[in-house]
């Protein structure tokens, strides 16, 4: 719920100062000259090299310094050296000096590039990350009953979110079945719906001419984030959502004893079990 008060008071602010901040890229190219004379008449050959590590201080070099350095008996296609060095920019004269000096260059870049592609991570726990996927596909799933006629394609469009933004968290408070034992859903279910939602607006919505995100201008400038979060509070009162908290257990210093046992006598790594007694040891210390 921490992460749903900061992005609901990171909307409050937005909406009290009423801004726009806009962003300016800066980028430019950097040409190339000696490195580029005379080398589409010549057909060197090369030795394989590492791949290099990329060096912030690095600047094109001549031909002959480059031949300097390569090795000899492996031969890089001439074609290969041409397409490198069409674009004649700091990118491509360090590409087409690679390929000089190491003609298994592309294949080592190729690897790494595939690499990190399939190693991608995030910082964002599991359980935030289906929540998120949760929200979107329920959104996606109002959208198919509700406009079954709508494109997929402009289930994000401003238009399309400002329509039916309030239509959502009604279908999910009257859609979602409870917990079996429980008669409703909780009322800080439906803020958490909330704060996913907001967050899902600010990503995703975006003006389908410009193709720029207006999420935040759409909750802030407009009544969209307020109507949402009365919307919650009516519907609180209206289908009498369970505002109270579940019946907490508490333990005492002997059943902190016992945890910290069966912790030393769990078959796992010394790390995890000094890392379960501090868990347990916290919340009794400062007294949560």
């Amino acid at each position: 719920m921490e992460s749903s008060r900061c992005l609901i008071s990171s909307v409050e602010s937005a909406m009290a100062a009423q801004t726009n901040p806009s962003s300016n890229l800066l980028h430019g190219l950097r040409n190339s000259t000696s490195f580029f004379d005379e080398i589409n008449t010549l057909q060197p050959t090369v030795a394989a090299q590492p791949l290099p590590k990329p060096v912030s201080s690095w600047s094109p070099q001549s031909y002959e310094q480059i031949m300097s350095k390569r090795g000899a008996a492996q031969t890089v296609p001439k074609s290969d050296i041409q397409d490198a060095l069409k674009k004649k920019s700091r990118l491509g004269a360090f590409v087409a000096e690679q390929i000089l000096l190491n003609p298994d260059f592309t294949d080592d870049l190729g690897q790494i590039c595939q690499k990190y592609a399939d190693e991608i991570t995030t910082s964002e726990s599991p359980m935030r990350q289906s929540e998120r996927e949760r929200i979107n596909n329920n959104w996606y799933f109002m959208l198919s009953i509700l406009a079954p006629h709508l494109d997929e394609n402009r289930f994000w469009h401003v238009d399309v979110v400002e329509h039916f933004a309030l239509h959502f968290l009604t279908f999910l408070v009257k859609c979602t079945p409870p917990l079996p034992g429980r008669k409703t859903i909780k009322s800080r279910t439906l803020v958490g719906w909330l704060s996913l939602f907001i967050h899902a607006i600010v990503k995703y919505c975006r003006d389908p001419s410009t193709g720029r995100a207006v999420g935040m201008s759409l909750l802030t400038q407009g009544k969209l984030y307020q109507d949402l979060k009365n919307q919650a509070a009516k519907l609180t009162h209206d289908f009498k959502l369970d505002r109270h908290y579940d019946r907490r257990m508490y333990y005492g210093r002997y059943e902190v004893y016992l945890m910290i046992c069966a912790a030393l006598k769990a078959e796992i790594g010394r790390g995890p079990i000094l890392q379960n007694i501090i868990m347990i040891l916290l919340p009794f210390c400062i007294r949560i």
